[in-house]
């Protein structure tokens, strides 16, 4: 009796272990420098949770996002103008786009935009519409991904690791079955089906050597 409520007791830890898990989301960080007239890069494409870091390594800088410079922005943040080296962080938690500036020099075209996508390389969405069929997994060699019929026009599919960095990209589907070379890859993935609105599937991938 005593040996089967233990059992029971390990059986829900490794539930609630589980459940935690999948709760957890993988978010990405990514830096922006500003020197000169200019931000580097001025342009980047993030997901919900993901943040950015600007960092000032010279000049006489700032970060103005605010809904008053740029109303249709979701909502407003900025750090004032400085000379000193600096360093702004921002969480992105609102799907949208966000262009800013660097007030003292917008006329030279100090200008950049944060493109926030609504999907998420969540472990939580590993589940949702999960209608693509991808074998074999765990991987080792190749991942073929089968869309299983779906029209493939206007699709588009990526790997991203843990971080949130791109390790693979195809824009231009050619068939609705896809093999992918797995073979400098090694560990979790997330597969992503994309349209034109954005991420519409996610799926957890393991590859192992």
């Amino acid at each position: 009796m005593k040996t089967t409520t233990t059992l029971k007791k390990i059986a829900f830890s490794v539930i609630i272990a589980a459940s935690a898990s999948f709760s957890t989301k993988a978010q990405a960080t990514f830096n922006v420098d500003a020197s000169g007239t200019s931000f580097t890069p001025n342009s980047l494409t993030i997901n919900i949770g993901d943040t950015v870091i600007w960092t000032n390594s010279s000049g006489f800088h700032n970060v103005n996002a605010t809904t008053g410079t740029f109303p249709s922005n979701p909502e407003s943040f900025g750090n004032a103008l400085a000379s000193a080296t600096w360093v702004f962080k921002k969480k992105f938690t609102i799907a949208g786009t966000y262009d800013y500036q660097c007030d003292a020099h917008a006329t030279q075209g100090m200008t950049g935009q944060v493109i926030v996508q609504q999907g998420s390389v969540g472990i939580e969405d590993v589940a949702a519409n999960s209608s693509s069929l991808i074998y074999p997994i765990p991987a080792k060699e190749e991942i073929t991904i089968d869309l299983k019929n779906k029209d493939f026009a206007g699709l588009s599919i990526k790997l991203v690791n843990a971080e949130g960095k791109t390790v693979y990209e195809n824009t231009k589907l050619s068939s609705s079955v896809i093999s992918i070379d797995t073979r400098e890859l090694n560990g979790i993935f997330f597969y992503q089906l994309l349209d034109h609105s954005g991420i519409i599937e996610t799926k957890k991938i393991v590859v192992t050597k």
